[in-house]
This record gives C-alpha cells, structure tokens and sequence, in this order.
C-alpha cells in the first residue's frame, strides 16, 4: 500500500535565519521551502515500482532523510545505497533516480530547498552542497552523498 503524507508548509522559521543567507558573485541569496514530503511505501509497493525508474533533475538542494527501509539512489553514474538513519545530499542540476532493490517497507523525509534572491523567483542559486556549505561556514568542506544520523539528532527534526 502506498501511504503519501504530503505537507507544504510556509517556510520553517529556521530557514529565516540571517547566517544562512549566502553572498554569491555580488547577490545575497536567502532560503525558501519548496517542499516537505513524507512518503511510505508497503514491500508490495516497492515490488511493482518501475525497474527503469523515475530519472530527473532539478534546480533545488535535495534532502531525503530515511526513516525506515532502505533504497539504492543513482546520483549522475553512482549507485548509492541509502537505509534508515541516513540522509543523502542531492545538488541543484543533479541528475537522480532511485532504484528499488529490496522488497521491503520504506519510509522517507524529502526536504527540498531553493536558494534564491528574495522577489526572483527565477535566480536560483545552483553550486554544489560542498561550496554552499563553504561560504556558510568560512571554511572549505567536502559534503558526503550520504550523512550517518547514528546521534538520532536528524531524526528528531525531521519526524515532527
């Protein structure tokens, strides 16, 4: 049976935060939400998904955190496999698509973010997660496809 529990809520408070707006080639970018889904899908499910999957791409940052079950994610050429208690980064522009290997339930969080300059709704920023985080922090980070939540910390933000 699949179960979609789709919410499109305002943006999130935390969004609002000055320290997350971004200062790129002499624009200032600010955070919008551009959606928050919960999905579930049952292993029977799983079972009748389309084997060639559902490819695409897009100009948004991409967060999909599992909460149950686990999926093989082809990001560009690399098949990543994903469980619960793992969320992936998927970058702006970034093709992906996600391949069903294991019958199994599965239940997943999709955040997605849009970087943009405030009343433009088509000036989009589109860097790498790596670069993003960067100018964010000061300092220059490597982001991995895959963050391990083994502290239960992102469970907690994204299962309310």
């Amino acid at each position: 049976m699949y179960i979609n529990k789709c919410f499109e809520p305002k943006t999130p408070e935390f969004l609002n935060q000055s320290w997350l707006r971004v200062m790129y080639k002499n624009q200032i970018y600010i955070p919008y939400l551009f959606r928050l889904r919960k999905q579930s899908f049952s292993a029977d499910a799983v079972r009748s998904f389309n084997p060639k999957g559902y490819g695409h791409y897009h100009k948004i940052y991409h967060f999909v955190y599992y909460l149950k079950g686990s999926n093989t994610i082809l990001v560009n050429d690399k098949k990543i496999k994903v469980r619960s208690d793992q969320m992936i980064l998927i970058d702006p522009d970034v093709y992906h698509d996600v391949i069903p290997q294991e019958s199994a339930d599965c239940s997943f969080i999709t955040l997605m973010i849009v970087y943009r300059i405030p009343d433009s709704e088509l000036d989009n920023l589109d860097i790498p997660f790596s670069r993003l985080l960067g100018i964010l922090t000061g300092r220059g980070i490597e982001s991995e496809f895959i963050i391990e939540d083994s502290t239960g910390n992102l469970r907690i933000i994204f299962a309310h």
